[in-house]
């Protein structure tokens, strides 16, 4: 299972030793197509870390990036999300007048208004975070 790790810092260090790629892969018995793999997605087993750790006399987990702390969306709702359930709110009201001098339910039309608003809201709210992430 590959790692994710902090490649500036082996390619720091890799630099503050003047070595190329290919010393740094003949220290660690690596290729050198594994190193630049390595350096340039981020991405490493967990025996290629060790072993370019191991070369840099550092420990594993000073290559490692922490893991991000991953927010409780269980509790919070995006803005977007409550924004899109005011709006359906509005929308579900006067759809519900209308329906209602039609002959059809108010709560049908507040309802229905509500779920096309969280609908247009979660749109919103993970377009938002995509470009966040980006």
């Amino acid at each position: 299972m590959d790692m994710k790790i902090n490649t500036s810092k082996i390619i720091d260090e890799r630099q503050a030793r003047a070595w190329s790629q290919q010393s740094l892969a003949d220290r660690t018995n690596l290729s050198l197509r594994t190193i630049q793999r390595v350096e340039n997605t981020g991405k490493a087993s967990l025996e290629s870390i060790k072993s370019i750790s191991e070369a840099f006399n550092l420990n594993p987990t000073d290559l490692m990036l922490a893991p991000k702390k991953l927010e409780n969306k269980s509790t919070i709702l995006g803005p977007c999300i409550s924004w899109g359930i005011t709006i359906g709110s509005l929308v579900g009201l006067f759809m519900g007048i209308y329906w209602f001098e039609m002959g059809v339910s108010l709560l049908f039309g507040t309802v229905s208004g509500l779920m096309i608003g969280t609908t247009i809201g979660t749109i919103l709210d993970s377009k938002s975070n995509n470009s966040n992430t980006a």
